[in-house]
């Protein structure tokens, strides 16, 4: 081979091995985990006690397609740019930074290819927002979960017997919280999650609200209201809640005055807040 042949191989054998190295450092930066702070929520609190079947985050909207056996979706704001990025059904779905993590379960529908395609899939799942680099973190069966920070917290069990638990979103740290009387009330729903505290109702004993500090290994939970609440959401310093000695009518609960306000006329089956306005589901006779 000539002197300018050699040449040539070198500075081929060059960009490839440098292409190589481009490919496989877009690879490990399109699967890195980045821990979020305090502050990061997954999912509205309202969203998450009716299933957590949609989730809207940077002009996306990512949703559970029944009419596509529950398997996850995107679209853009305008209900266009429609993808699939699951064949398995999907709830719970929690948005953090480029990743989604949510619960992901292949028995509601037989599937030929892909995943789940062998065996039942079940389990916490976190995945790129794109729908790539799908992984299963915790295979277990989940009623309720929330992202907050770089944890997701998760229920498991039934409502009187329930355990609260977290997981890092890396698949490290998971701890066990049990159900110690220092704490537990019963069912704990870990929706209304702020800056390091979950804002729950209790079910065993009593129905009042309580604050449940999850930031290290020893949390700590506090009565802040007594009442009988129903699937609260925290607002800024505002505490909303369905009032079930009120016929379920929509309150809210200003945690700074200790004033509580009936914001609605009729008992609520269901509701959910987007800053501005509160949207609520009723049944009764009259409406």
């Amino acid at each position: 081979m000539s002197r300018r042949g050699r040449i040539f191989a070198i500075i081929i054998i060059v960009i490839a091995v440098a292409a190589v190295a481009v490919f496989a450092t877009i690879q490990r930066l399109g699967r890195r985990i980045p821990m979020g702070d305090a502050s990061m929520v997954g999912n509205a609190a309202g969203n998450l006690y009716n299933g957590g079947y949609f989730c809207e985050r940077d002009g996306k909207v990512y949703f559970s397609n029944l009419s596509d056996a529950g398997c996850l979706y995107s679209m853009d704001l305008n209900e266009t740019g429609y993808r699939k990025l699951s064949t398995i059904s999907a709830r719970n779905i929690l948005c953090g930074g480029n990743f989604l993590y949510l619960y992901m379960d292949s028995s509601s529908r037989s599937v030929t290819q892909g995943l789940g395609a062998a065996v039942r899939e079940y389990g916490i799942y976190r995945m790129r927002n794109d729908g790539k680099y799908a992984t299963c973190l915790l295979r277990e069966v989940v009623e309720e979960m929330q992202l907050g920070g770089s944890y997701i917290y998760y229920r498991k069990g039934d409502d009187m017997s329930g355990t609260l638990e977290r997981i890092r979103v890396d698949k490290r740290d998971r701890t066990g919280y049990g159900n110690t009387p220092s704490f537990y009330q019963g069912h704990i729903n870990p929706a209304a999650y702020s800056n390091g505290s979950i804002y729950y109702s209790g079910v065993q004993g009593d129905h009042s609200l309580y604050r449940l500090n999850v930031e290290g290994t020893n949390p700590v939970s506090q009565m802040i209201y007594q009442g009988n609440v129903y699937q609260p959401i925290l607002e800024g310093s505002v505490i909303y809640y369905l009032d079930a000695l009120n016929n379920y009518r929509v309150t809210s609960f200003n945690i700074v005055t200790g004033q509580t306000q009936v914001l609605s006329t009729h008992g609520a089956d269901a509701y959910n807040l987007n800053g501005t306005y509160i949207f609520y589901d009723t049944q009764e006779a009259d409406t």
